[in-house]
């Protein structure tokens, strides 16, 4: 079986998410793009896909999009954070036993340092494992990059054979990272198949302005959702 391309990944992907949102939204106007300019933290970027639509309350909603094949598959490994592991252990262990230390200031002294020092162990591990549990100590490349498109929601787009690959690998831990990122994600199959294999997260309340002024040409693209009304 040939392997999926980027750009097939991209653009089926794209087209998949313009219907989703317009069966959402039937009476809007829905953009959507590929390849668009914006600017994170000061530094130019290029976002796969865009889309926008404004919703009910005048507000222009957006969902960035990052698609991944075959060829980019390394993004899709999960890399660990050790030494931010260590460093976090050895903190939180000095802290915690420097508090207890405080704490126990009356107490015998062989008491005092056995106690702060058991508890400091007790507490410092706790802190590391709720860390673990939320992803802290590891990363997947494409995570931190779909990250960087500033969007209400959040996209992940993988050719079948690469998610079949990651997921053989990685033991599903993409699948979770995305969940607590709340990240969502799409498999695109040949013949223009795209399931969803995870819905993003959706913002509580709309903000105060638009994540489309993060964009290059965003009076462009407002115009274009305002031709309906």
């Amino acid at each position: 079986m040939a392997k999926l391309t980027e750009r097939y990944v991209q653009n089926t992907a794209l087209n998949y998410l313009k219907s989703y949102y317009q069966s959402q939204h039937p009476d809007r106007q829905v953009f959507a793009d590929m390849e668009l300019r914006t600017k994170y933290r000061r530094k130019r970027g290029r976002v796969d896909g865009l889309l926008a639509f404004k919703n009910d309350s005048g507000y222009v909603y957006t969902a960035s999009m990052e698609a991944k094949s075959h060829k980019t598959y390394g993004s899709l490994k999960n890399k660990p954070r050790d030494v931010l592991f260590f460093l976090t252990l050895l903190l939180s262990f000095v802290l915690i036993v420097s508090a207890f230390w405080i704490v126990f200031t009356t107490m015998v002294l062989w008491l005092k340092i056995l106690l702060s020092l058991v508890l400091g162990a007790v507490f410092s591990i706790a802190v590391t494992q709720y860390c673990l549990g939320k992803f802290y100590f590891d990363t997947h490349g494409i995570i931190e990059q779909v990250k960087r498109y500033p969007a209400d929601e959040r996209w992940i787009a993988l050719s079948v054979d690469a998610y079949k690959n990651c997921n053989r690998i990685e033991g599903g831990t993409l699948i979770s990272k995305s969940k607590a990122e709340g990240v969502g994600i799409v498999i695109v199959s040949a013949g223009s198949k795209v399931k969803c294999l995870l819905n993003p997260k959706q913002p509580k309340r709309n903000r105060s302005k638009s994540y489309i002024h993060k964009y290059d040409r965003q009076h462009k693209i407002i115009q274009y959702l305002e031709m309906k009304e």
